[in-house]
């Protein structure tokens, strides 16, 4: 599904069309060879070459930085280039397929449900388009419905397109899954921590959805009922969440590097034009309605667990709410922050 449609354009070009390798995005597909052939001339840090301006070099883009290193057969560099970064797509479905799958697992154990479940967190959309006869109407600043244009707020376009973004998600979801298993061991802790480190030199923001993701676990874990006054101890609670607090380290130290890096000249001027602006909130909500239905009918499960001192599909419910609201987050790329909303989405509407 995602590769036929590039294989097709492949094997059509000739001596008068020569195919870059993308379909969608292709402004920012060759800016991705650009940052790989940076990696191929042995550049670890990333530096833009769309501009003369001083760049002290920043941890950004390190998947490209690392894939251009591997080019270096003989023959065509670009065409390498390109095979690499959808090796590097193919790579990430994989990844997050599994990781969907295991996330999944402790909300939907029925296996055609959680089956239909992870299908369409990997292919699904949403009914946003239907708005496009109201354009502008609609959506306000942003440039289209986001289930044509935001691979963060979907689950196809980023497996179609945006490899980081794929894996970025995968390595969220799969830390997610270890920690509420409850296997609070050692080596679980600095998994966590390892698979926290790679999802942010993958896509250094995904730490905004992870801090949003544990910052409400830990919320609901505070006020949860519980059978005995003793758990609700700030003692408990750290033991609980001493699990976390590595990967936690990692991923506000992520986030801290991302605002220092607002002081640096260079980093400001091209933060001031990289506008994403999100629709308004009801665009998600028509995109997200076809799922209401089955939050109407998990609501009593949720009730249910909730006086048994379960807040697992609560905190599920208020990470895909919460996550939507950001999207009137008053920064330059709203859209970016949308992450993980969808997942939370389906897996409510199949729980």
């Amino acid at each position: 599904m995602t590769t036929t449609p590039y294989g097709l354009a492949w094997l059509r070009q000739g001596e008068a069309w020569r195919f870059t390798g993308f379909l969608l995005g292709v402004e920012d597909g060759n800016s991705y060879i650009a940052k790989m052939l940076l990696g191929r001339s042995g550049a670890w840090l990333f530096r833009s070459p769309y501009t003369l301006m001083p760049q002290t070099g920043y941890l950004l883009f390190g998947p490209y930085l690392a894939l251009g290193k591997l080019a270096r057969w003989p023959g065509d560099v670009h065409t390498q280039l390109v095979i690499l970064f959808h090796l590097f797509r193919l790579g990430a479905l994989v990844a997050l397929t599994l990781a969907v799958y295991r996330f999944s697992a402790l909300f939907v154990p029925r296996g055609r449900w959680r089956r239909w479940a992870v299908g369409l967190i990997l292919a699904g959309s949403g009914w946003d388009w239907v708005l496009l006869p109201w354009g502008r109407a609609a959506w306000g600043a942003a440039d289209g419905p986001p289930s044509l244009i935001s691979p963060e707020s979907y689950g196809f376009l980023a497996l179609f397109f945006l490899p980081h973004v794929a894996l970025a998600r995968a390595l969220l979801l799969d830390v997610l899954a270890r920690g509420l298993s409850g296997a609070g061991s050692r080596t679980t802790a600095w998994m966590m921590a390892l698979e926290t480190a790679g999802m942010v030199w993958v896509h250094p923001l995904e730490a905004v959805p992870w801090l949003l993701a544990v910052g409400l676990l830990v919320g609901l874990r505070w006020v949860v009922p519980r059978r005995e006054r003793a758990e609700l101890s700030l003692r408990s609670l750290v033991r609980w969440a001493k699990p976390w607090l590595p990967a936690g380290v990692v991923a506000l130290g992520a986030l801290g590097y991302l605002v220092a890096l607002q002081r640096d000249p260079y980093v400001r001027l091209w933060t001031a034009q990289n506008r994403l602006p999100a629709p308004p909130v009801w665009v998600y909500l028509v995109g997200y309605g076809g799922l209401l239905p089955g939050w109407v009918a998990a609501w009593p499960e949720v009730r249910r667990r909730w006086h048994q001192g379960k807040a697992t599909l609560l905190w599920l419910a208020a990470w895909a709410v919460v996550a939507v609201g950001l999207a009137v987050a008053p920064v330059p790329i709203q859209r970016r922050l949308i992450e993980g909303a969808w997942v939370g989405w389906v897996l409510m509407a199949m729980v």
